[in-house]
């Protein structure tokens, strides 16, 4: 049952790294590349 809890923690927290790295480089290149386009 522990261990159970501390695969599920450390999972979910490596998804959730992953998820905010991804979504983070996403944002990046949607507002440089508009501002590229605008300026």
């Amino acid at each position: 049952m522990p261990l159970e809890i501390i695969t599920e923690s450390v999972f979910g927290l490596i998804f959730r790294a992953l998820g905010w790295i991804f979504i983070d480089v996403l944002f990046e290149i949607l507002i440089r590349g508009l501002g590229y386009l605008i300026c």
